[in-house]
């Protein structure tokens, strides 16, 4: 990492579209995502790489991207 440039983290809450319990777990497995809410919420901390994997897991219409936001 060049000096100055440290890696973006991300908060990322969303909100399962899949009630296929396969794909929500390979999916918090992945991530390393622990719960979900009632609302069928969920948070995971991310970098930009994870990021563009939520962001293709929400256009297979797996899952709804509600708020990103840096942590880092």
């Amino acid at each position: 990492i060049p000096p100055g440039k440290g890696i973006s983290v991300m908060r990322v809450r969303f909100c399962w579209k899949t009630r296929k319990a396969d794909t929500v777990r390979r999916i918090m497995d992945k991530f390393r995502i622990h719960g979900m809410s009632v609302n069928h919420e969920s948070t995971a901390s991310v970098d930009d790489d994870g990021l563009d994997l939520l962001k293709e897991c929400e256009r297979l219409g797996y899952i709804e991207i509600r708020e990103v936001f840096n942590i880092q």
